[in-house]
């Protein structure tokens, strides 16, 4: 993936954050598919790289280990996403809000 995975996934961050004042403006439905539908390629992308850098015979052990562990990340990042598109609106504990507490610990395992 090198240099230039790492552009796309700068690039995509930064697209993101530049894109939330200005979609907030527009509309929330804006906001929700914009923002959503770049946090699902931004994870894909995560999940891909991991599963790459995970299973590679090059790299030592221990750094295929640590990329291993953070697959569950990305692909708990996809679905919660996708959980708030199918539960909008919804007060705690919705199954998005709870999906999304439990990015932190798994992340943290990964870590």
């Amino acid at each position: 993936m090198g240099t230039a995975g790492l552009l796309l996934l700068s690039a995509l961050g930064a697209a993101t954050v530049i894109a939330i004042p200005f979609s907030e403006a527009a509309g929330p439905d804006l906001y929700l598919t914009l923002v959503g539908g770049v946090q699902v390629v931004y994870s894909a992308l995560g999940l891909i790289f991991a599963a790459w850098a995970g299973f590679r015979a090059d790299l030592p052990p221990r750094i295929r280990r640590a990329w291993r562990l953070m697959l569950p990340t990305y692909a708990l990042w996809i679905v919660v996403t996708f959980l708030y598109a199918v539960f909008p609106g919804q007060v705690f504990p919705s199954p998005p809000a709870i999906g999304q507490l439990l990015i932190q610990p798994v992340t943290f395992v990964g870590i």
